[in-house]
């Protein structure tokens, strides 16, 4: 099973590396969307905890998914992999990027890496607000296509906090939109720094 994760994080790994990090504002006027808290939550059940050595954070996965850390990204980053098995989510990765954001507060973090999207030429299709770890997130959802023609939509959560930028990445084929959601929703109501 190792493998056949392995290789669909491959598959996916170009498109998560065009993701954003900073190196506006949305168009549309964000909505504050409470369904991830800044209060600690149980672990959902078939969930198991992963602390990462690349960052200093905790996070829930599926149990039937494979984390796999430090994964290099083709724009130098490096982050935490969550891959989904083929049978069960067909194409679905979860990444998670940490980089110093400096004095950079959580909004502006955000809009450097809206902009940074807007500058290679990325439309985002919608943007909302949540709350990660209690501080305020942005998420923003975009398409993507690959070099082979697929394409995939991509839900990426931004936010800053103790001086660091986080990403939470989510890859999907466009009709897995409501499970991407819900993933995103769990994993990040058990983000916590630690």
């Amino acid at each position: 099973m190792q493998r056949r994760s392995s290789l669909a994080a491959a598959l996916l790994l170009g498109i998560v590396a065009g993701c954003t990090t900073p190196s506006s504002v949305p168009a549309s006027s964000p909505s504050v969307r409470p369904a991830i808290s800044g209060t600690p939550v149980a672990r959902p059940a078939g969930y198991n905890e992963f602390i990462s050595g690349t960052a200093s954070y905790s996070v829930c996965y599926p149990g039937s998914w494979t984390p796999l850390e430090r994964v290099l990204l083709d724009d130098g980053h490096d982050g935490d992999m969550f891959v989904g098995p083929p049978g069960e989510t067909v194409n679905m990765v979860a990444t998670i990027i940490s980089e110093s954001a400096g004095e950079l507060g959580s909004a502006a973090y955000a809009e450097a890496a809206i902009q940074n999207l807007r500058g290679r030429g990325i439309g985002i299709l919608r943007a909302d607000l949540v709350v990660v770890d209690g501080v305020a997130a942005t998420v923003v959802t975009f398409p993507r296509l690959t070099a082979r023609g697929q394409r995939y939509t991509v839900r990426e959560t931004i936010w800053a906090s103790g001086g660091r930028g986080w990403v939470y990445i989510v890859v999907y084929d466009p009709p897995l939109e409501p499970n991407a959601i819900s993933l995103a929703e769990a994993m990040l109501a058990c983000f916590r720094r630690v």
